[in-house]
């Protein structure tokens, strides 16, 4: 695995662990919009976005090499 490759996945790992740690936070009772669940449910879809571009381009620079 190149460098860059390796960075790009473990770049993928933290914002997906970091989008855990957000739904873990969920606070159903309290009114801080920073740990409501459409808040959770809103970063969690950036991530999940955000992982399956970069898994993508790796993939994609890949298949070039």
């Amino acid at each position: 695995m190149e460098p860059v490759q390796q960075i790009q996945i473990e770049h993928v790992i933290a914002t997906l662990q970091q989008a855990l740690d957000v739904t873990n936070d969920v606070d159903y009772k309290s009114d801080d919009c920073g740990v409501s669940a459409a808040y959770a449910v809103g970063y969690s879809r950036s991530a999940l976005q955000s992982a399956t571009e970069v898994l993508t381009q790796i993939l994609k620079n890949d298949s070039h090499s």
